[in-house]
């Protein structure tokens, strides 16, 4: 198992939303590479960098902080997410420097995109499997998506994604540790 740190961006700062809730921010710095660097000078052995303007707005805002980021913290690999909806958008995070494009909202959506951007991505994609009791959360988890949790991680693995990543968004920002339970359904049915 590999603990992976996570860093958040909103408005161009490192911040923490517990349960996803934007009201509920906290704000860890002002220097989100400074905080990677920490991460990365503590032995981190990978990043997690989430653009959560681009989750919430449905478009990548900061691909150029997630540059900066993968160019601080080198050579440490950055996964990265948070708006990454189209085909050009997943490009742009690749070419930012990330080793691996996380995706969510769309690949829960849409089964098409997410066959095409396995194909083409193959070992640089996650899909994020971000859930609200056993059905995936969208849109910046604003929304509660019809899939659940394990029918995408299924549709991962038959698309070719690298990976799932799964987050149960009840707990995030929460410190009550993770869902060790809808993990393992998630990890059987990914396989």
């Amino acid at each position: 198992m590999i603990v992976i740190p996570a860093v958040d961006l909103r408005e161009g700062r490192c911040v923490r939303l517990r349960e996803g809730r934007d009201d509920a921010r906290t704000v860890f710095s002002d220097d989100p590479v400074a905080m990677a660097e920490r991460w990365a000078a503590a032995g981190a052995e990978r990043l997690h960098v989430v653009d959560l303007d681009g989750a919430f707005d449905g478009a990548p805002r900061q691909t150029a902080l997630i540059a900066k980021i993968v160019d601080a913290v080198r050579p440490v690999p950055v996964q990265a997410g948070g708006g990454l909806r189209d085909v050009a958008a997943v490009e742009a995070v690749l070419e930012a420097g990330v080793t691996w494009a996380v995706i969510g909202t769309q690949a829960a959506v849409d089964a098409a995109f997410l066959a095409d951007v396995g194909r083409r991505f193959r070992d640089r994609l996650i899909v994020a499997a971000d859930a609200r009791g056993d059905r995936v959360a969208i849109r910046g988890w604003t929304e509660q998506g019809e899939l659940t949790v394990v029918e995408l991680g299924r549709r991962a693995r038959e698309a070719g994604a690298g990976a799932v990543l799964y987050t149960d968004v009840s707990r995030d920002g929460t410190e009550l540790g993770p869902n060790v339970a809808a993990t393992g359904a998630l990890a059987r049915a990914a396989r």
